[in-house]
């Protein structure tokens, strides 16, 4: 009881599962050491915390990396980047310390700098852990490609739709299945040549691909695709670079789990 409410003022379930393990120190050399990293700590944290609030669920983040079952998606890959980079950031203020932190600083002697893969990672996935535009020249590219053929096709469809204004139902140019297109009035079918995909939800227009636009919506299609394809081999990359570093992140991730188990206790020590 008295360890869960120790691990109720963790800011992660790392932190959290740290302080749920503890057992009491068997010999004093081990009750000194946990007694020095705790003053440590007391010191570091005077300006700010070295464990902001990451929230949940990283530890299971970090497994799945290391297993890649089910592959993690690129919000979680963000999230194991904030985990890296708050590893870091707290690692630096312990080598840093004046006087040094002589338990803290041995505990982060061999860490690498993770600072190279998440700088990576920034380069390949946007806040949203979307696939940045610009990730790749192959990505870019295609990107414009793309841009372009949905200009042409927007302006041969507005063009389209004025010289058959009577016959069009709804001001839209819609895009339907990945394709672009007209809304026709239903009563109008069969007085344009083309495709018709579906009515729309009140039933009285019609989407419609008119036969002249076929080809350049084959087109669009194509790139898009290909865009897509570009994406995916972008975040399979990402993933397998960091799978090869998943050591690393493992290593980050016990820091941060002890670093935040001192702090909460500290909150707690404050709080009775």
């Amino acid at each position: 009881a008295l360890l869960a409410l120790f691990a109720s003022e963790a800011r992660t379930d790392l932190g959290a599962a740290v302080l749920r393990s503890l057992e009491p120190a068997a010999e004093l050399a081990e009750l000194a050491r946990r007694r020095a990293r705790y003053a440590e700590s007391e010191r570091l944290t005077v300006e700010a915390p070295l464990v902001p609030g990451l929230g949940e669920g990283l530890a299971e983040l970090v497994d799945r990396l290391a297993s890649g079952d089910p592959p993690l998606a690129g919000g979680e890959i963000l999230r194991l980047a904030g985990l890296l980079a708050a590893g870091g950031e707290a690692a630096a203020r312990i080598a840093r310390m004046d006087p040094p932190c002589t338990e803290l600083a041995s505990a982060v002697a061999d860490l690498a700098d993770p600072q190279p893969l998440v700088r990576r990672i920034g380069r390949i996935l946007d806040r949203k852990g979307e696939v940045r535009d610009d990730a790749s020249p192959k990505l870019a590219a295609l990107r414009r490609q793309v841009q372009g053929a949905r200009e042409r096709l927007y302006g041969r469809l507005e063009a389209i739709g004025g010289a058959h204004r009577e016959l069009i139902g709804e001001e839209t140019i819609p895009m339907r299945g990945g394709r672009l297109m007209l809304m026709v009035q239903a009563g109008n079918r069969g007085k344009l040549a083309g495709l018709v995909h579906g009515r729309s939800a009140t039933g009285k227009s019609l989407y419609f691909e008119p036969l002249e636009v076929v080809e350049e919506n084959n087109t669009l299609q194509g790139a898009v695709d290909e865009l897509e394809g570009e994406r995916q081999r972008l975040l399979h990359e990402l993933l397998r670079d960091l799978a090869a570093e998943s050591p690393l992140v493992r290593q980050m991730a016990g820091l941060i789990g002890e670093l935040d188990a001192l702090e909460a206790a500290r909150r707690l020590a404050r709080e009775v």
